[in-house]
């Protein structure tokens, strides 16, 4: 200003953050957080047998506030339909044909029941990432699964290698006997 002091006040700078806001008959579409950050939008349904009364996407104020206000579902009303007295089959007076060149209005039992206009509303995608962090880490527990098979194998595969290729004893100080040499051997005496 101009006697050197500023004419409005210094901007602050403040964390933001919106509760998960509470819909009775209705729900968030978003992926579940506890707290929600400045800017942050939310798309809001409602259950069946209810209408959205109000905005289906709220955004999270710099006053920690939904904008605009939450939205609120309300019971879709239901109408029933009268009950109608049972008519005979045969009517008691023989109908009267109609004259010539005239049109006779047609009978028709079908009923007209307003309906309530419905919104059909997409669940908007995850943006926050956190399925990518889910994937990242199912692909690292299996990998580590794999290594650790592969490691326990060959582990395993070198044990089994190393016993087959040790002997006891060597067979060089052994020599096949056959029946001759056992029949020229002398007996003994005792």
């Amino acid at each position: 200003g101009v006697d050197g002091k500023w004419d409005f006040p210094s901007p602050e700078c403040k964390k933001v953050k919106c509760p998960r806001p509470s819909i009775p008959y209705g729900n968030v579409a978003n992926v579940f957080q506890a707290t929600y950050t400045y800017q942050d939008n939310l798309q809001i349904e409602c259950n069946l047998g209810y209408t959205l009364s109000g905005s289906s996407l709220i955004r999270c104020g710099a006053d920690n506030q939904w904008k605009p206000s939450l939205p609120r579902c309300d019971k879709i009303p239901t109408t029933s339909k009268p009950t109608k007295s049972p008519t005979p089959a045969v009517p008691s007076t023989p109908p009267i044909p109609p004259r010539p060149g005239t049109v006779s209005p047609k009978e028709d039992d079908t009923e007209a029941t307003a309906r309530p206009p419905t919104t059909t509303q997409t669940t908007p995608k995850d943006e926050s990432g956190s399925g990518k962090v889910v994937g990242i880490a199912i692909g690292a527990a299996i990998a580590v699964i794999v290594l650790a098979a592969l490691i326990f194998a060959a582990v395993k595969w070198f044990c089994l290698q190393g016993k087959a290729n040790t002997h006891p004893a060597s067979t060089d100080n052994y020599r096949v006997v056959s029946e001759k040499d056992v029949a020229l051997e002398p007996k003994s005496k005792d």
